[in-house]
């Protein structure tokens, strides 16, 4: 199925694209489609995008290089448990987003 109903762009000028994983309301860790995130935001730049989806410290580089992603949404990827960030993951984040 597609990750994104184009005829919904109307609705908005914020678009949060995140993973699907049925019965789960975010925060799974699952990683989203980076190469389906990087089409749609391509093809309408318009609109304000925001790359969600298992970013953490060990992937948001590349998902920032393969995406073109000019702004994230941190959930469980850097959380010790849910709800509870982890301060050295996020110093992670915050030093990988340095080098860009």
């Amino acid at each position: 199925p597609d990750i994104f109903q184009e005829d919904c762009l109307p609705l908005a000028d914020t678009w949060l694209l995140d993973a699907y994983r049925k019965g789960a309301y975010g925060g799974t860790g699952q990683t989203s489609d980076w190469a389906e995130f990087a089409r749609i935001s391509e093809k309408h730049p318009e609109k304000t995008w925001i790359l969600a989806g298992g970013l953490g410290p060990d992937n948001v580089k590349a998902a920032l290089a393969e995406t073109g992603a000019k702004r994230i949404d941190l959930n469980s990827g850097v959380e010790i448990l849910p709800g509870i960030k982890d301060p050295s993951k996020l110093e992670s984040v915050k030093n990988a987003l340095e080098t860009l």
